[in-house]
């Protein structure tokens, strides 16, 4: 059976991690580099999608759109997805075709919220992935986008590349001192269609077996 407090626990800790990753994107950035052309122009567009999958095919899905939000995570065909609009945040449970409504208080435009406080890159080269070269800018002590689990870091030890093909935005690699290197690739597009933040008309609502353990709508 589900446990209830575990689930609103994890949707906290989810939502923490989010703002992380999206900090570490733009953060330590300045005018004159690629990802702060790139942060200016999800910024314009008032909508976007952000794929990001790593090696094991673990995949994440961040969409924004008049002012919804939806992040659909997939681990292996365990999909997951947080709905956040008008107000409540609901948790979709795909396998169980089911899902959970609560008062939220999150941030909905989780990423222009995050542009403040930018500096510029660390350093800058060129790097062949799969082949292929790109040119990629690094910053030193970040680690948002670590997929492992349980592993403790210091930040100084962490660095973060940013792979662009042109100006898109195509891997990105967490490198900590160590430790195998983390491989993303990136998918960023600007057209969202409306059913991403829509709860299936075919899923159920689930009850609550205490009221102590999560907030539900009123």
């Amino acid at each position: 059976m589900l446990n209830k407090k575990k689930v609103a626990a994890a949707i906290a800790i989810f939502v923490i991690i989010l703002v992380l990753i999206i900090s570490a994107i733009f953060a330590g950035l300045n005018k004159g580099t690629k990802v702060a052309k790139l942060s200016k122009k999800i910024e314009k567009s008032h909508e976007y999608k952000l794929e990001m999958k790593d090696e094991s095919n673990y995949e994440i899905v961040i969409s924004e759109k008049n002012n919804q939000t939806a992040i659909d995570m997939n681990n292996n065909g365990e999909r997951v997805t947080t709905v956040i609009k008008d107000g409540v945040e609901y948790l979709i449970l795909h396998e169980q075709r089911e899902y959970y409504a609560y008062n939220s208080e999150t941030e909905q435009a989780i990423v222009t919220d995050t542009l403040k406080d930018l500096g510029k890159a660390d350093s800058t080269g060129k790097e062949k992935i799969n082949g292929k070269t790109y040119k990629y800018e690094e910053y030193h002590g970040f680690e948002g986008f670590m997929t492992s689990t349980g592993l403790e870091t210091d930040e100084e030890h962490v660095s973060t590349r940013f792979y662009f093909k042109g100006n898109n935005l195509v891997y990105i690699k967490t490198m900590v001192e160590g430790q195998e290197d983390e491989l993303l690739e990136i998918k960023i597009t600007y057209s969202v269609p409306d059913e991403l933040f829509e709860i299936p008309s075919d899923y159920t609502e689930a009850s609550y077996e205490n009221q102590n353990d999560i907030r539900p709508t009123e």
